[in-house]
């Protein structure tokens, strides 16, 4: 078994995947020639968390780039390209609609999904 003070690295102690001179063709809808100067993947909450208390990267601009679909490069981009690579979703916390059938206003991160999935019931779900 390996303990907190393990010589092992864990995931939020192992080195980011900087790259650099990325072509990003094949990050955008219609192909067109575009090269990140610097791309980071983030495939976990803890690769981003590294990002934002990287010396470098930290602070610099930073350009967040999903699947590519509806993006469109028109030259390089000048911002670190953080390449989302995290899948699925997980639920991260459930409470009920307050006081009537009415949905409450919607908040940033907060997802009112209708009752029917992804399970019985109303109320709010936020996903991550």
């Amino acid at each position: 078994m390996i303990g907190e003070n393990s010589a092992m690295p864990t995931p939020a102690t192992t080195q980011l995947p900087i790259e650099h001179g990325v072509n990003l063709r094949t990050f955008n809808s219609f192909g067109l020639p575009a090269q990140a100067h610097t791309l980071v993947r983030i495939d976990s909450d803890a690769a981003l968390r590294r990002v934002v208390d990287h010396p470098d990267l930290g602070r610099a601009p930073k350009f967040i780039l999903g699947g590519g679909s509806n993006v469109i490069f028109a030259r390089d981009p000048d911002a670190v390209v953080l390449k989302v690579e995290v899948r699925g979703r997980r639920l991260v916390e459930t409470r009920p609609t307050p006081g009537s059938s009415r949905p409450a206003p919607a908040r940033t991160g907060t997802t009112r999904w209708p009752g029917r999935w992804p399970r019985a019931g109303r109320g709010w779900r936020t996903w991550r």
